[in-house]
């Protein structure tokens, strides 16, 4: 584990073959879950929400040796937001994706058309691949419950290093209770082999999600588009760090100070939403400063005792292959905590965990090195406690003096907690040589910004000149956000949306349908711009109406009104004229059936048959000759 250098249990991989018979199994399961009711797949993800608070302490636990978060980062960051979230996706995934209605908005569409009807319905089989490690639960469980209130079955992918997280997903997925166990399939892998073998099964979707460098996020992007792909799939984005925090001079800034250490430093400052620039008004520098650095200095960074073992996380790992032995987790909760103040009383918890690899913590510390290199000053670290020997633990650290061209500042993201603070002399107002704006807007990566300030009407204003995703006031936004609001990438980092409406809709298929205003009975055969014969008409219709949409003077518009009367006067005299025929061959229908049906009835029902008569014997004493007149013969 990232905190404390203890071997997370092997777990086998999921072969090609086994990946491609999940899919084809997900296809005919969810053919039948898109039938089901939004009542009944609310109800599934209610029991998945139950089973996650059920076992909220385990799962922490999990996470954070997974993860190297502390425990109380793992209940705050992850499980309390995949809760609120999900709770909120099953209380309106009906109200967001039932059918709606939208009125024509222009008059010539008024006339002809109904208002159209949009029906959202499920994308199939969709890929959820989060190579993420900063929240490898809150993300994909929460996707995972949109996914099914959408009415898709889901293939799970998780970094390698957080399947054992993904366990209690499996767990969270079977005691939901779904109609099928091929709804889900949790498939083990490289990310980018999983990609390619669902794209060339034809998944109608994938959903990239995560906080990683852009290079690496991309390799996925590529997998899927690589040789051997005969059609693209569509995927979705949404990446992004690098957010910042603006401080005003009538900020409160003991709150300022408490919110934005908590927004750089949590999470080992690896969320997409950390505050890794901090940019203060020149006039309150040195007092911020002297806050966040008071701040820093009382906080610690080291392993978390409470975390799980590499030995419970193999334990979990047996439980979660065994579903029926979920019950016996009920009591590890207690156990688990009675055990670690037996062997060691009192043991010191950490503020801040530890950096998920060590290829972040050795990236961290080179940057660290550059940027005092530069001339940027730690002004304050905070304290180690534990044994820090085996984890990847960097401290918290504030940055003063730094250069607005650091990398720190300008350059790719870095998965660190460092606050680099950096003075500016004016707000401005939105100029092109606006200082503040310079400074924010150049950093391509941010997904929200926090602007502290007592005056409401300013930070309004200075909103909307900031170029990120969410901008928060007074506070600092933390994944995944409101239940309530869209989030997702930022410009090239992603223009994906997750939760909120348009993250339901994200999974589900937009379909538009039109129907004519008159009944199809009462129909014309033909409309002013079709094949009619007369393709003079068709133009001088379309050119008035074109007149009549966009104006280019007064004299042009009205005689378009004169061209359009005649033509509607014409079209009606033809409509009447083509009614009456109609009505005339209605009419006649029914003699014309009568005298065809008397044709063939007897003249006693009032037919024009009649039956045969016989003939009448011949007289006596006549015959007759075949071959000449009548001759008497007397007998």
């Amino acid at each position: 584990g990232p905190a404390s250098g203890a071997a997370l249990p092997s777990v086998p991989m999921t072969t090609s073959a086994q990946v491609v018979d999940a899919v084809d199994h997900a296809r005919v399961a969810q053919a039948l879950w898109a039938r089901s009711t939004f009542p009944e797949r609310a109800a599934c993800v209610e029991r998945m929400r139950t089973f996650v608070s059920a076992h909220k302490h385990d799962i922490a636990r999990a996470i954070a040796a997974a993860s190297g978060k502390t425990v109380q980062e793992a209940l705050t960051t992850e499980i309390l937001p995949s809760l609120v979230m999900t709770k909120w996706l099953a209380a309106n995934a009906r109200r967001v994706l039932q059918p709606a209605s939208e009125a024509p908005f222009h008059w010539l569409w008024r006339l002809r058309k109904r208002p159209a009807t949009t029906v959202y319905t499920p994308l199939g089989v969709v890929g959820l691949l989060a190579p993420s490690w900063q929240y490898p639960f809150a993300m994909p469980f929460v996707e995972l419950a949109a996914a099914f209130l959408a009415g898709n079955a889901v293939i799970l992918n998780l970094p390698l290093q957080m399947v054992t997280v993904g366990s209690w997903i499996d767990d969270a997925v079977a005691a939901a209770s779904l109609p099928s166990r091929h709804l889900f399939a949790h498939v083990v892998g490289p990310g980018s082999t999983i990609a390619t073998i669902l794209s060339s099964q034809r998944v109608p979707r994938f959903f990239l999600t995560g906080s990683v460098p852009v290079e690496a996020m991309w390799t996925h992007v590529d997998a899927m588009h690589g040789d051997g792909v005969e059609a693209i799939t569509p995927f979705a984005l949404e990446l992004g760090m690098r957010s910042c925090a603006i401080v005003l001079p009538d900020a409160n800034l003991e709150r300022a100070a408490q919110c934005i250490a908590w927004a750089g430093y949590q999470n080992a400052g690896m969320s997409c939403t950390g505050v890794q620039r901090v940019f203060v008004h020149r006039d309150v520098a040195s007092a911020f400063a002297r806050r966040l650095c008071a701040i820093t200095s009382s906080l610690t960074h080291g392993p978390d005792p409470d975390a799980a073992s590499a030995h419970q996380q193999q334990h979990h790992h047996h439980h979660a292959s065994h579903p029926r032995s979920r019950g016996a987790r009920a009591s590890s909760v207690s156990s688990n905590l009675d055990a670690a103040a037996t062997a060691t009383p009192n043991p010191p918890k950490p503020h801040i965990g530890a950096l998920a690899s060590l290829d972040e913590a050795e990236t961290a510390k080179a940057a660290l090195e550059t940027a005092v290199a530069s001339g940027a000053r730690v002004a304050a670290q905070s304290r180690e406690v534990g044994d820090c020997t085996q984890g990847f633990f960097v401290p918290a650290t504030v940055l003063l003096d730094v250069p607005t061209d650091s990398a720190l500042i300008t350059g790719e993201s870095i998965a660190a907690p460092f606050i680099p603070v950096v003075p500016f002399d004016a707000v401005g107002d939105g100029d092109d040589d606006d200082e503040l704006d310079d400074l924010v807007n150049r950093q391509a990566q941010a997904i929200t910004a926090s602007i502290f300030t007592r005056t409401p009407a300013v930070a309004r204003a200075l909103a909307r000149r900031l170029d990120c995703r969410v901008v928060t006031v007074n506070d600092a936004s933390f994944a995944p956000g409101p239940p309530e609001a869209p989030w997702g990438g930022w410009r090239e980092f992603g223009q994906r949306r997750v939760f909120g409406p348009i993250g339901l809709k994200e999974f589900s298929r937009e379909q538009s349908v039109e129907e004519p205003r008159m009944h199809p009975a009462l129909e014309a055969n033909s409309s002013v711009w079709w094949y009619n014969g007369d393709q003079r008409e068709v133009v001088e219709g379309t050119a008035a109406l074109i007149e009549l949409n966009a104006p280019t003077g007064l004299r042009p518009w009205f005689a378009a009104v004169w061209i359009l009367l005649l033509l509607i006067l014409r079209r009606i005299r033809m409509g009447i004229l083509r009614s009456l025929r109609r009505c005339r061959e209605i009419a006649a229908a029914p003699l014309q059936a009568v005298q065809s049906a008397r044709a063939y009835l007897p003249a006693s029902l009032g037919g024009a048959r009649s039956p045969p008569v016989a003939a009448a014997p011949p007289p006596r004493g006549v015959t007759f000759a075949a071959d000449g007149p009548a001759k008497s013969k007397e007998l």
